[in-house]
């Protein structure tokens, strides 16, 4: 049971770093750079939100796994 819900989870979470990454979204993307115009990087920044939005896909494919029986 933890399995499958384990591996909801980690297949949510790439698909919202994809997502990220396909429709440039800075705040789902797994490494962003930014630079300065004279060429030399700003930041890097890398973002755990798509780990937090995944939690919920988690807990709900869990849930649904105990009230089956499986």
């Amino acid at each position: 049971m933890k399995i499958l819900g384990t591996l909801a989870y980690l297949i949510s979470t790439f698909l919202f770093y994809e997502i990220g990454n396909v429709f440039n979204i800075s705040w789902l993307m797994l490494h962003t750079t930014s630079y300065y115009p004279n060429g030399s990087i700003s930041q890097v920044s890398e973002s755990v939100l798509p780990f937090l939005l995944s939690l919920p896909i988690y807990s709900l494919t869990v849930k649904k796994l105990k009230t089956r029986g499986i």
